[in-house]
């Protein structure tokens, strides 16, 4: 927001200069970005009047203008602008002057003649791009007054951050108010004199509210016999200065004390309103409105319209509907000053992509009991620039009307939370000048909250206005005291960490991604339709389409950055992700991984090498061997996302916790992998419920023990987990550790089998296992593989 440095002082009078203002705003809370002076530039700059032309002997396309700036002589300038005119006022560029374009201006020959200074266009001002010809002044002004004072240009524009809960800054005035805290100079607001017709306003129009939860007020007044032309030069000048372009004398006005109040205004054509009254209702599904940008805008019924009898004549607190403009042919005027839901006024504004100035500070919730001031005030200024009578009374609905909050505020609370000693004055001096209303009751404050800081809720947030305005600088320094409890961490943020750590270890990378993911990321994983991932909760205003669900899975995620890292060239893909994923009751926390391309350092000793499942298989149960989880179970299953065959369950207390394996050819051409890639997730919820991080101490045993090694042929199908489970339960105590070592398919084994070659250690607390011993648990073994199993040893 753009706020000039003159127009605030026609409220409050102070001896700031530009800079110490700014300090001053910034240390209140109000950051300002940047600082303008508008005449910069032009200190050389004055009105002249040509007074004669004649043509240049050696160009054509120039001329020879003598010049009266006010002094004796006049001024001889080579000029080529095409509306240089005889008797015509326009600024004047004397030597020396440095203009905003860079340009010094020095005495020059020109084609052989003399120019003693030039004849400037707005764009050679730096006042706007206009280069067309001279810039046009009135004839009545006088000879070598300053352009500065002749645009009103000796200002200086601050450019302000305000922050969205304070909505009162959003005008001179709420700035202006700012500044009396600071310096506690008085604070002078507009009078609003209206001399009104015999004419009843309520003869003349109505208004009824539909919607009160979207409009808690709607006023209006009407002015009639108004005549439609420019603003004077001072009007136009305070609006130019900060930003804001001139229409005619009405939509100025309503601009103007738009900046000046902070409450947008909106006038129309009130002979163009159907039976000459205004409904405020939401509109209807798919109603269509073209509004003053000339744009058709089709409506939703969530949005609020401001209707005549028939139609909607604008778009409620965004910006007015073309049919009902103010033109030149306007006789009378209803004007218009309401309040609006901040909410309802966002929604709009957000879906039809339309950021007004009225609706940034309507989303920002305006102040209801600034309606009337900012109407009459309005209705003041056009009386007072285009003529008319204003009709006796105000049409004022005002459904929503709600008492000022009253807070109590305690002096010791005040001293405790700032570490100051402020006295009973100094806090009744604060908050009255920042407008509130202040009784002191037995030591503690009555604070009534002006309905201009919705911000302000709690006793917390006075003491919070009581050190901006104090000064941050001003509170001393110290430091906490007390003791700092040690978090003690759960079992969860242990096992992140770890698995973390581990899978670093082992050679990937983690990824972090946004919580949000493309609806179509359920198809490209292969997800059936009536897969509990596919309810995904959808934003109501994503960032983009391809982030407007909150991610169920994190797969979809990996699986987009191994794409990007492919297309960039990266071969060794191998990448994980610890985070929440989002399920219509909870945040269940998981981790997913997926290793594709060609893995391994690339030198002697460690080639690169294409990954397998037994690579994912691998890091799946290291992850479960680090979290002390010996009594899982892999089990052979068939997720749509991994490649038939080719991936495994894992199994915990008959509970699901996770899945590996390949991803299905299918998904891998979704996402333009030329590889094979490999991918894991887990239930990190229930991973955590099982999860034992202590560590136990064994005795080194002191017998010896004794390995057998132990070749089968089995089916095919036949997981090689099954002989495992077999063994231990037979050879019970005595068997210390099976390994799979070799897996073996070919000509030496039946169609349909396949060898399972495993070593067994046998071992005994309490005695030396003898071979006759061994031999015969042993056996024992070889004939329950046969009797459960079919297994037959292969010789």
């Amino acid at each position: 927001m753009n706020v000039s440095l003159n127009w605030l002082k026609s409220y409050i009078d102070f001896d700031l200069s530009s800079t110490e203002l700014a300090d001053k705003l910034t240390m209140l809370g109000i950051e300002v970005e940047s600082i303008k002076e508008l005449g910069a530039g032009l200190n050389g700059v004055v009105v002249g009047r040509v007074n004669s032309i004649r043509p240049h002997p050696n160009a054509d396309k120039l001329v020879l203008c003598k010049v009266d700036i006010g002094n004796s002589d006049e001024l001889q300038i080579v000029c080529g602008a095409p509306n240089v005119s005889e008797g015509m006022c326009a600024p004047v560029a004397t030597i020396n002057t440095e203009l905003p374009t860079g340009i010094t201006i020095k005495r020059a020959k020109l084609r052989g003649e003399e120019s003693h200074g030039m004849l400037c266009s707005e764009k050679e001002l730096g006042i706007s791009d206009e280069a067309s010809g001279l810039m046009e002044l009135s004839n009545d002004l006088p000879l070598g007054k300053p352009i500065t004072e002749v645009l009103s240009l000796n200002d200086v524009i601050f450019e302000l951050e305000i922050t969205p809960n304070r909505s009162d800054c959003l005008s001179m005035i709420g700035v202006a108010r700012e500044i009396r805290a600071e310096t506690g100079n008085k604070l002078t607001l507009p009078e609003n004199l209206i001399e009104e017709n015999d004419i009843d306003v309520n003869s003349k129009t109505s208004v009824r509210i539909d919607a009160p939860d979207l409009c808690p007020r709607y006023a209006a007044r009407i002015i009639q016999g108004v005549k439609i032309g420019e603003s004077p030069d001072w009007l136009k000048n305070r609006l130019e200065s900060i930003g804001i372009g001139v229409i005619n004398n009405i939509v100025d006005a309503t601009n103007f004390v738009m900046m000046e109040y902070g409450q947008p205004l909106h006038a129309f054509d009130y002979n163009k309103l159907d039976e000459n009254r205004i409904v405020v209702r939401r509109a209807s599904e798919g109603e269509k409105l073209t509004t003053l940008d000339e744009e058709e805008r089709e409506l939703t019924s969530d949005m609020l319209v401001i209707a005549d009898a028939n139609k909607p004549v604008a778009l409620a607190g965004v910006m007015g509907g073309y049919d009902s403009e103010i033109t030149e042919s306007t006789c009378d005027v209803l004007l218009e000053s309401a309040n609006f839901s901040a909410s309802s006024i966002r929604l709009t504004s957000k879906k039809l992509g339309m950021n007004t100035e009225a609706s940034y500070r309507f989303e920002r919730e305006a102040d209801p009991e600034g309606v009337i001031p900012a109407l009459d005030r309005a209705t003041q200024l056009i009386v007072e620039i285009a003529g008319g009578s204003t009709c006796k009374g105000v049409v004022d609905v005002y459904p929503g009307k709600r008492s000022l909050l009253e807070l109590q505020l305690r002096k010791d609370r005040v001293n405790f939370v700032l570490g100051t000693q402020l006295d009973i004055h100094e806090i009744e001096k604060i908050l009255k000048n920042l407008g509130f209303e202040v009784n002191l009751q037995d030591n503690i404050f009555q604070v009534t909250v002006p309905s201009f800081r919705p911000d302000i809720s709690r006793e917390i947030d006075l003491i919070e206005e009581i050190a901006r305005v104090y000064g941050y600088d001003n509170i001393p320094t110290s430091l906490p005291k007390g003791d700092i409890p040690v978090p003690v961490p759960d079992n969860a943020t242990v096992m992140c960490k770890r698995i973390k750590h581990f899978l670093l270890g082992a050679g990937m990378m983690e990824s972090v991604n946004y919580s949000f993911s493309h609806p179509n990321c359920f198809d490209k994983i292969r997800v059936s339709e009536d897969n509990p991932l596919r309810k995904a909760f959808e934003l109501q205003n994503p960032l983009s389409p391809e982030m407007s669900i909150l991610r169920t899975t994190l797969i979809p995620s990996l699986l987009e950055n191994a794409q990007h890292n492919r297309n960039h060239q990266i071969d060794s893909i191998a990448l994980f992700e610890i985070s929440t994923v989002f399920s219509q009751d909870s945040e269940p926390l998981r981790a997913a991984g997926i290793i594709t391309g060609e893995i391994g350092g690339g030198v002697y000793g460690n080639p690169y090498k294409s990954p397998d499942f037994y690579d994912v298989k691998g890091i799946v149960e290291g992850i479960l061997e680090m979290c002390n989880i010996p009594d899982y179970t892999l089990l052979k299953t068939n997720d749509p996302t991994f490649h038939p065959g080719r991936n495994v369950a894992v199994i915990l207390d008959e509970k699901q916790i996770g899945i590996f394996g390949e991803a299905h050819p299918t998904v891998q051409e979704n996402y333009e992998l030329p590889y094979k890639a490999y991918l894991f997730k887990l239930d990190l919820d229930s991973l955590a419920n099982a999860v034992d991080f202590k560590i136990r101490f064994e005795p080194i045993p002191i017998y010896p023990s004794v390995q057998r090694d132990l070749a089968i042929v089995v089916d095919q199908q036949l997981p090689s987990d099954t002989p495992i489970d077999l063994i231990y339960s037979t050879g019970g105590e005595l068997v210390e550790s099976v390994r799979l070592f070799d897996v073996y398919e070919g000509d030496q084994v039946p169609e349909d089998k396949k060898s399972l070659a495993y070593t067994i250690t046998y071992n005994s607390d309490t005695e030396t296992l003898t071979d006759i011993a061994v031999n015969n648990l042993h056996d024992k073994i070889v004939k329950r593989l046969n009797q459960e199993i079919g297994a037959e040893l292969r010789m």
